[in-house]
């Protein structure tokens, strides 16, 4: 990986509006309460979509970010194409809440060379963890994408209305878990 030159960025838009969360905030959940939701549907096989991310097709290796309208990691398509990419050589970064336990562990029955270059960039939704109580699933999750060898990054989603009343117990959540460090995308609004 010391040697990777990464010779183009890419997004990947995941179709669907599926969640398997019900954030107050997140126009999602309007969209599910009214009937709205959408389940990913693709044009082509995976395979198809593998081999159009050839890195002879692109000029060499990628940083592909994989990212949903929905949770990304619902399809399941996700994880298969996700491996495809990593097999190519392509450094992968996933976005997803992180709850979806099963997915995890698919995701991470890789070879550790593929591992090294998977990105698990976590989506931390508090009060929706705390409600469905999965916020000790959410931190073992990160335990297991560390002990495989991939990367992950915890981003809080801190709305200032929403999360105001509980960052100590977020602060707290964060010390009992060491090698987990929050990152705080604050702004004032003010």
């Amino acid at each position: 990986m010391d040697k990777m030159k990464i010779k183009k960025a890419i997004t990947v838009y995941v179709p669907g509006n599926i969640c398997n969360l019900r954030c107050s905030y997140c126009y999602i959940t309007e969209c599910l309460k009214n009937s709205h939701g959408t389940k990913a549907q693709f044009n082509y096989s995976v395979e198809h979509m593998i081999a159009a991310f050839a890195p002879e097709r692109l000029g060499g290796i990628a940083y592909i970010m994989v990212i949903g309208e929905g949770e990304t990691l619902i399809p399941p398509e996700i994880v298969p194409f996700v491996k495809g990419l990593l097999h190519q050589g392509h450094v992968v970064e996933v976005i997803t809440n992180n709850t979806i336990d099963e997915r995890i562990e698919e995701l991470l029955d890789a070879p550790k060379e593929d591992l090294k270059r998977l990105i698990v960039k976590c989506s931390l939704h508090y009060v929706e963890l705390k409600r469905l109580n999965k916020v000790e699933s959410y931190f073992a999750n990160i335990r297991r994408i560390i002990a495989a060898g991939a990367s992950f990054l915890s981003v809080s989603c801190n709305l200032r209305r929403v999360y105001a009343g509980i960052r100590r117990n977020m602060r707290s959540m964060y010390a009992g878990n060491r090698r987990i460090a929050p990152m705080y995308a604050m702004r004032y609004s003010g």
